[in-house]
């Protein structure tokens, strides 16, 4: 699995090239904390631990 960036969002994509999930986030200024305000999966991939695997990431 492969983590991007962009602004405020991060993704992950499998060894396919195929984009299994995204975290949207902010960040409190001046902290180094993100607040997370969505965690997606997507539905081709549900099912798979894809979700689990994103979370265990965001810790």
């Amino acid at each position: 699995m492969e983590r991007n960036i962009e602004a405020n969002r991060l993704f992950w994509t499998n060894s396919e090239g195929v984009q299994v999930g995204h975290v949207l986030y902010s960040k409190i200024p001046d902290l180094d904390t993100l607040i997370c305000e969505e965690v997606f999966v997507n539905p081709e991939v549900r099912g798979q631990g894809w979700g689990w695997q994103i979370d265990e990431r965001l810790h």
